[in-house]
C-alpha cells in the first residue's frame, strides 16, 4: 500500500511540475542575421545546412528572412551546428562584459540544463524509438503497403481550419486557400509548418497513411540525430473514457502503451522531447472535441514549439466549434478523375464495367475520390458489368453497399474457410467488437484484457458478479469441508483415527491425549480441532487479500467488534437451533440433536464473528460495487453452499471410514447445514466478496529481495500483533464454551491451548502474506504488445498462481505446523509429532488455495466465465481466437501480436452500425 502511495505521490509530483512550468524560451531579436552570418562563416550554402538539420532549404530561407523562427524541436540541432546560441539575452557584448570565471560558471550552468544531456547513450530514448517503429510502422504501416496500392494524394492548404494568433492582415492573408503542387510530400508540408500541422480528409482518404510516412521520416531524423525530438504516435480515442488534462493523459498514455514511467515521460514531456503525433480526433464524440481541442491549445500554451500533428475528418472537425491555434492546416483532396482512370485502366479489362459506371454516375465517382473505396471498388466490382454495378442513391448508400460487397468478398476469396466459421458468426462478432471498442475509447482488442463492463446489460453484470462470488466460495466451502474431513474420529473409538494415514496407530481421537473430550457440547476432539482450523483458514484467506498496514487492521478490528458480537449470537443461536432440528428429525433424536447442535452453533458464531471482524474493513473505504441480492437469490446460495460443504466433506471422510453410511452422512450434514446458514441467506457474500468487478490478470511477475527485506520487521509486528488480537477473544469465547460442558481446569487448559494455537497460526499467516505482498509483485503487463499470443496473459496468469500456491503454500504450512507441534508439546499431547505433520499439510493446503485465488487464480475463472457469459448472450463464439483469426486471414482485422485492430477505421464503423 505503502508503494501504491509512494507511486501516486510521484506521478503527481511530475504532473504538477509540468504544470508549473514556466513558457518556453524566448528567441534573440536577431536571429535571422545570426544564423546567416554563422551560416556563412561555416562556408555553408542553405541547402547544406537543410541537409544537415534534416528541414527543407524554405525552412531556412524562412529563418532568415525573419518569416518564421526555429521551433525548439530543432533549435539545439541548429545551435550545435552554427556554434551559436539562439537564447534572448545571450548577445556577444554580453559575455565580453562578463567576468573571465563567471563566466565559465554561466556556461557550466547553460550546458547542464542543455538539451545536450540526452544525447549518445541515451538508452532510454532509443528504446522508445524502436517501440514507435515496432508499433506504428511495422505494425501498421508496412502492413498498409503490403495490402494496397498507394495513390498519389493532392493536398490543400485549409487556413480557414485554425485559430489564429497574430495581426489581422497576416491572418487575411493566410485564410486565402492554396494548392500544394502535385506530388509535394507530407514531411516537405510538415517543414514548411514548422512541425504544427492539421491533416483533414475524408473517410479513407489516407489521413493515417500519411501520418505514419510522416513518423519514419521523423524516427529516421531522430536515430540520426540525438537532439531531435521523439516522435510518439498517440490515438486520442482513449481521451474520451477520463478526459483528462493533457499532460495527464499524455503521461498515462507513454506508461499505458509504451511502458514509459511516470518520472521519464514527464521529464520528456518537460523538456519538450517529444514530437505528438495525434490519431483519431473523429473518434471522439462531437460534443466532447471542443473539449480535447481546449486541452491541446491550452498545452500549446505552455509548450508553444512542440511539434504537434493532428488527423481528423473534415466533416467531423467542422461540425463542432473549436479549432487548433496550429501554423497549417491541409486537407487531402479527392482523388482527380484523371488518377482514377489511370488505376482502372491500368487493371485492364476486369474493370471495365466500374469505368463504364464512373462515366455515367457522379455520386459513384465521389464515392471513389478516396484511395481506400477505389481499391474497394476495383475489388468488389471485378469482372462486373456496368448494369450490375448500378445503384440509385446517395453516397452513404453506395459507401454502406460496397463495403457490405466487400464484405462477402471476403468469404469467397482466398482460402476456403472452415464450416464452422461461418460468415454470419464472424460479422456478428466483428459487430459486437465494433461497438465494445468505439464505446470503450479502444482501437486495439485484446482478449485478455475483456472486462466485466463489456457485458451491455447491467442485469447481466450483475449476474456475472453473483456466479463469480458463488464459484469461488464454493471451491472454497469444497477445499475446505474436505479438509475438515480429516478430522474425523470422535464417534468411532475402536477404528484408525485422526491423521492414521500418516502412520499414527492411534485409534478415534485418543491422539489428542487428555484434550480427546473435546470443547463439549457434541463436539469432541477431532471435531473442535478441525472447526478451529477452519476458522484458521477463513481468516488466512482475508489477510492475503488485506494489504494494509497494522494500523489499518487493527483499525477494522475495533470498528467492527460490536457488530461481531452481534452477529456472532445471530449466526451462532440460528445454526444451533437448525442443525437441532435437522440431527433431531435425521436421528429421531431431540437430545442427540441438541447435544452436537448447541456445540457447533457456538463454533459457527465465533467464526463468522471473526471473519466479521477482520473483513469489512474499518469502514472509511465505502465498497466499490455492494451486490444485491433476492430473497431469491439467497436461495439458491443457501442450497449450493450446502451442496458444497455436504460433498466435500462427505467423499473424504467416507473414503477414510471405508464406508459412505453412518458418520460420514451425519458429518457431511452437519458440516453443509453450518456453511449454508453462516453464508447463504447472509450479507456476508455481498460485503466481503469483490470480485466480478475488474479482472486483473498475474501477466508479470517479480520478487524484490529487497523490498521483503524492508517488511520483515513491520512484518513481524503485524503478525504478533494480530495474532495476539485474534488469540484473546478465542480463548476467552473457548474457556466459557468448554466450561459448560466440562470442569474449569480443563476448560482454560483447553481454551489457552487452543486460543495460542488460533493466535500462532494466524500470526504466521498475517507475517508470511506480509512479506510475500512486500516482495512478490504481479500485475497486468505495462505494454500488452509485448503479448506474442492472443489470450497469453490469462494463460500466464493461470501459471502463476500455481507457482505462488506451490512454491509460498508449503513454507506456510510447514511454519504453521511446527507452531502448532510446539504447542501441543509443551501442552503434553502425545500424538504432537503427527499432528504437527497433519495440520501442516492441512494447513499448506489451504494457504494454496488462499495464495492461487489471489496471485492469479480468480483472474482466470472471472475471465472463462465472462466469456461464458458473452457466449451465452450469443455475442462471442466459444473458440473465440479462432474466429478472430479468421476474420484475420479475410483481411477484415489486422493482427498486431497479441491484438487486434480493425483494418480501417470504415470497417470499425460499418460493423458498428450493424
Amino acid at each position: 500500500m505503502l508503494g501504491v502511495v509512494k507511486n501516486e505521490w510521484n506521478k503527481h509530483d511530475c504532473i504538477m511540475s509540468l504544470f508549473s512550468r514556466e513558457g518556453s524560451m524566448k528567441i534573440r531579436s536577431d536571429f535571422s542575421a545570426v544564423i546567416r552570418q554563422a551560416r556563412e562563416a561555416k562556408g555553408l550554402q542553405q541547402e547544406a545546412l537543410a541537409t544537415l538539420l534534416g528541414v527543407s532549404p524554405d525552412t531556412i530561407r524562412n529563418w532568415e528572412k525573419e518569416r518564421s523562427t526555429p521551433s525548439l524541436s530543432i533549435r539545439p540541432l541548429l545551435e550545435q551546428a552554427l556554434e551559436i546560441s539562439l537564447q534572448e539575452g545571450d548577445e556577444q557584448k554580453a559575455q565580453s562584459d562578463t567576468h573571465p570565471l563567471q563566466a565559465e560558471h554561466q556556461d557550466a550552468k547553460r550546458t547542464s540544463f542543455s538539451p545536450m544531456r540526452w544525447m549518445i547513450g541515451d538508452e532510454n530514448r532509443r528504446r522508445m524509438l524502436n517501440r514507435v517503429h515496432f508499433l506504428w510502422i511495422k505494425g501498421v504501416l508496412n502492413a498498409i503497403l503490403s495490402q494496397s496500392t498507394l495513390i498519389g494524394v493532392g493536398l490543400q492548404e485549409q487556413p480557414l481550419a485554425l485559430e489564429y494568433s497574430w495581426q489581422a492582415e497576416e491572418q487575411a492573408t493566410a485564410r486565402l486557400p492554396q494548392h500544394y503542387p502535385a506530388g509535394t510530400s507530407i514531411v516537405q508540408v510538415y517543414d514548411t509548418a514548422e512541425g504544427e500541422l492539421l491533416i483533414l480528409g475524408e473517410p479513407g482518404a489516407g489521413k493515417t497513411t500519411l501520418l505514419l510516412e510522416l513518423t519514419n521520416v521523423l524516427l529516421e531524423r531522430a536515430r540520426h540525430n540525438e537532439l531531435h525530438p521523439i516522435p510518439v504516435v498517440f490515438h486520442l480515442s482513449s481521451w474520451t473514457e477520463k478526459r483528462l488534462p493533457l499532460i495527464e493523459w499524455l503521461l498515462e498514455e507513454l506508461q499505458q502503451k509504451y511502458q514509459v514511467p511516470y518520472a521519464l515521460g514527464a521529464a520528456w514531456i518537460a523538456d519538450d522531447r517529444l514530437i505528438l503525433l495525434l490519431d483519431g480526433l473523429d473518434e471522439i464524440a462531437v460534443a466532447h472535441q471542443p473539449t480535447c481541442i481546449l486541452e491541446m491549445n491550452r498545452y500549446r500554451e505552455e509548450h508553444a514549439l512542440v511539434s504537434v500533428v493532428v488527423c481528423c475528418r473534415s466533416a467531423s472537425y467542422f461540425e463542432q466549434t473549436g479549432r487548433f491555434q496550429l501554423k497549417k492546416a491541409v486537407e487531402i483532396q479527392p482523388l482527380l478523375l484523371r488518377q482514377i482512370n489511370q488505376y482502372l485502366t491500368s487493371a485492364g479489362k476486369p474493370l471495365a464495367g466500374l469505368r463504364a459506371a464512373l462515366r455515367t454516375d457522379p455520386v459513384l465517382r465521389e464515392v471513389v475520390a478516396t484511395p481506400l473505396m477505389l481499391s474497394a471498388c476495383a475489388m468488389v466490382y471485378h469482372n462486373k458489368t456496368q448494369k450490375e454495378i448500378a445503384l440509385r442513391g446517395d453516397q452513404e448508400e453506395w459507401r454502406r453497399s460496397i463495403l457490405e460487397q466487400y464484405v462477402t468478398l471476403a468469404w469467397q476469396r482466398g482460402s476456403r474457410a472452415s464450416p464452422s466459421y461461418s460468415a454470419e458468426r464472424v460479422t456478428s462478432l466483428l459487430a459486437w467488437l465494433a461497438r465494445q471498442m468505439r464505446a470503450h475509447g479502444q482501437t486495439e482488442f485484446y482478449l485478455e484484457r475483456l472486462q466485466p463492463d463489456w457485458l451491455e446489460e447491467k442485469k447481466a453484470h450483475m449476474l456475472y458478479q453473483k456466479w463469480v462470488a458463488r464459484i469461488l466460495l464454493c471451491i472454497s466451502f469444497f477445499i475446505q469441508a474436505t479438509l475438515f474431513a480429516c478430522f474425523r474420529g470422535d464417534t468411532e473409538p475402536d477404528v484408525p483415527g485422526l491423521f492414521f494415514w500418516l502412520g499414527s496407530s492411534a485409534h478415534g481421537n485418543t491422539i489428542l491425549g487428555w484434550m480427546a473430550p473435546g470443547v463439549g457440547g457434541g463436539l469432541g476432539g477431532g471435531g473442535s480441532l478441525g472447526l478451529i482450523i477452519f476458522v484458521v483458514q477463513a481468516l488466512a484467506g482475508f489477510f492475503v487479500e488485506q494489504k494494509g498496514s497494522t494500523q489499518t487492521l487493527l483499525g477494522a478490528i475495533l470498528h467492527n467488534l460490536f457488530g461481531a458480537l452481534r452477529v456472532s449470537l445471530l449466526i451462532g443461536s440460528g445454526t444451533a437451533l437448525l442443525v437441532i432440528a435437522v440431527l433431531a428429525l435425521v436421528q429421531k433424536s431431540l437430545t442427540y440433536g441438541i447435544q452436537h447442535g448447541i456445540g457447533i452453533g457456538i463454533y459457527a458464531g465465533l467464526s463468522f464473528g471473526l471473519i466479521w471482524l477482520i473483513g469489512r474493513g474499518d469502514g472509511r473505504e465505502k465498497p466499490v460495487y455492494v451486490l444485491k441480492r433476492s430473497l431469491g437469490d439467497r436461495l439458491l446460495d443457501t442450497v449450493l453452499y450446502f451442496l458444497s460443504g455436504f460433498c466435500g466433506m462427505f467423499w473424504w471422510y467416507a473414503l477414510q471410514a471405508g464406508s459412505p453410511e453412518g458418520n460420514p452422512f451425519r458429518a457431511a450434514l452437519c458440516v453443509g447445514v453450518g456453511l449454508a446458514v453462516m453464508w447463504g441467506p447472509t450479507t456476508m457474500t455481498e460485503r466481503l466478496i469483490k470480485a466480478g468487478i475488474i479482472i486483473q490478470p498475474a501477466e508479470v511477475s517479480r520478487w524484490n529481495w529487497s523490498s521483503m527485506a524492508r517488511n520483515i520487521m513491520p512484518g513481524i509486528k503485524r503478525g504478533m500483533v494480530l495474532g495476539a488480537a485474534i488469540a484473546l477473544p478465542t480463548i476467552v469465547v473457548l474457556v466459557i464454551m468448554s466450561s459448560l460442558f466440562n470442569n474449569f481446569s480443563y476448560a482454560w487448559r483447553y481454551g489457552l491451548i487452543y486460543g495460542l494455537i488460533v493466535g500462532c497460526m494466524n500470526g504466521i499467516a498475517a507475517l508470511l502474506t506480509s512479506l510475500l505482498n512486500s516482495g512478490w509483485h504481479s500485475d497486468m503487463m505495462p505494454d500488452p504488445h509485448q503479448l506474442t499470443q492472443p489470450n497469453e496473459g490469462i494463460h500466464r496468469s493461470y501459471k502463476h498462481a500455481l507457482f505462488a500456491a506451490g512454491v509460498f503454500a508449503p513454507i506456510g504450512g510447514i511454519i504453521s505446523g511446527i507452531g502448532c507441534g510446539i504447542c501441543f508439546w509443551l501442552a503434553g499431547v502425545p500424538g504432537w509429532f503427527f499432528l504437527m505433520v497433519g495440520l501442516g499439510v492441512v494447513s499448506g493446503i489451504g494457504l494454496a488455495l488462499q495464495f492461487w485465488n489471489a496471485y492469479g487464480g480468480r483472474a482466470w475463472i472471472e475471465h472463462y466465465l465472462l466469456r461464458w457469459f458473452l457466449w451465452r448472450k450469443d455475442d462471442v463464439p466459444q473458440r473465440c481466437r479462432e474466429y478472430l483469426d479468421e476474420a484475420v486471414r479475410r483481411t477484415l482485422l489486422r493482427k498486431m501480436g497479441a491484438g487486434y485492430m480493425f483494418s480501417h477505421q470504415l470497417f470499425q464503423d460499418y460493423f458498428a452500425k450493424q
